[in-house]
């Protein structure tokens, strides 16, 4: 979810985190929030953040997931994995 997508000034302390080097496509600044549009190794990547600077499109930057959050899709049939599966 892009909530679960952290901004480069966003890291709380003892979160599981792993980053991510993105491009960005483009912003959505809406006051009290910014969609950032983004791509990564070729995946597209949406991230909901608090209003800061960041690059303009067309530049990278490091994005942060939480590891807590992450879910998982088989890519044919579209299904949820479980997070137990092996």
């Amino acid at each position: 979810r892009p909530e679960n997508v952290l901004g480069p000034r966003a890291r709380p302390p003892g979160a599981p985190l792993s980053d991510v080097h993105v491009t960005i496509e483009a912003l959505e600044p809406l006051g009290n929030e910014v969609f950032i549009h983004a791509t990564a190794a070729g995946h597209r990547l949406t991230a909901r953040v608090a209003p800061q600077p960041l690059p303009p499109a067309g530049e990278s930057t490091d994005l942060a997931l939480d590891l807590r959050k992450l879910h998982f899709f088989d890519g044919e049939t579209e299904q949820a994995i479980p997070g137990d599966a092996p």
